[in-house]
């Protein structure tokens, strides 16, 4: 019986490197593990439905839902989880020393529908006070000038969006003083500078994330059942990976398991779209900083190319997108 090769894009995690090593073989699957920088394997996936599965966007996954031919089926499996207080980070001399001083102010993220920005503006509104449309929102590249959105938004009138200058950076706009404050799911380099003109607006966030506030210590993944008559080797394949999460309402098991990275998660799932809770983890040292990313399983077939390759490597490339 012939195997079925897949391509799978992820990031070279502690909980995905025995697939990357082949320590722990996927029964039936050819699997060739591209081990990409996260903002790539985004961004090839989104624009371009490169992989067969790949780590996915959470946030971008559900833009995708509002397309009518949905390109994606996610599967309930976590690389990463991850808390967001840590990440946002404001200009010393800004004014900002509570979450409602962000109001009106200048703020940036590298994309606005990135998922650690959802989060984060999310918490903030729900949580502090600040209206999501207290301000308009920049974004572009944090360490390299260019980057783009990497899905078109539709964004209401009331919500107000626009990049920067083609040659700006916004780790050096908000250590210069013309960011207020930026959302991010990496550190950025005017920080590691540590010469105090940049800092995290919870500098205590460990002791915010710790304290009991319902819905904080939880990250959301959406994702649709995969019907078990589509790919019945892969199905079968994850199942046979590994033990289920546990489950709570009407879903298809046969369609959620995992191929060894599913870490400790205990998904909630109800109907066709899901909760999954994650526990706290923190990365060890040299390894990227986590984000909201769960499993996508491209719905349409073809090759699989490798990491680079291709126009859709160009493309990322020529936008800046192997750095946040």
């Amino acid at each position: 019986m012939s195997r079925l090769k897949l391509s799978f894009a992820c990031w070279n995690y502690d909980r995905t490197r025995a697939l990357m090593d082949g320590t722990v073989p996927v029964d039936g699957i050819d699997l060739n593990y591209l081990n990409l920088p996260v903002e790539e394997t985004f961004f090839r996936m989104a624009r371009f439905q490169e992989f067969d599965v790949a780590e996915m966007s959470l946030s971008s996954y559900c833009v995708t839902l509002s397309k009518p031919e949905r390109p994606f089926v996610a599967l309930p499996i976590f690389p990463s989880r991850f808390f967001r207080h840590s990440c946002i980070y404001v200009n010393a001399n800004s004014g900002i020393h509570e979450p409602k001083d962000l109001i009106g102010k200048r703020i940036a993220s590298p994309e606005y529908q990135m998922t650690a920005p959802v989060w984060i503006r999310g918490i903030l509104s729900d949580h502090y006070g600040v209206p999501v449309d207290a301000q308009p929102y920049l974004f572009g590249g944090e360490e390299e000038a260019g980057r783009i959105e990497k899905m078109k938004l539709q964004l209401p009138p009331n919500i107000q969006v626009s990049p920067i200058g083609p040659t700006q950076t916004l780790s050096k706009m908000l250590h210069d003083g013309e960011l207020d404050a930026l959302y991010t799911a990496r550190m950025p380099s005017s920080f590691l500078k540590g010469d105090g003109k940049v800092k995290r607006l919870f500098e205590n966030y460990v002791d915010v994330e710790r304290a009991p506030r319902e819905g904080l210590p939880h990250r959301t993944a959406a994702g649709r059942a995969l019907p078990a008559e589509r790919e019945p080797a892969l199905v079968r394949a994850i199942r046979a990976a590994g033990p289920l999460p546990a489950l709570a309402g009407p879903v298809d098991r046969a369609a959620i398991g995992r191929a060894g990275l599913v870490a400790e998660v205990r998904a909630q799932v109800a109907g066709p779209v899901g909760i999954g809770r994650h526990l706290r983890h923190r990365p060890a040292a040299g390894e990227l900083p986590a984000h909201e990313g769960g499993l996508g399983l491209r719905r349409r077939g073809g090759e699989h190319q490798r990491a680079g390759h291709g126009q859709a490597g160009k493309t990322q490339r020529a936008h800046g997108m192997s750095l946040g």
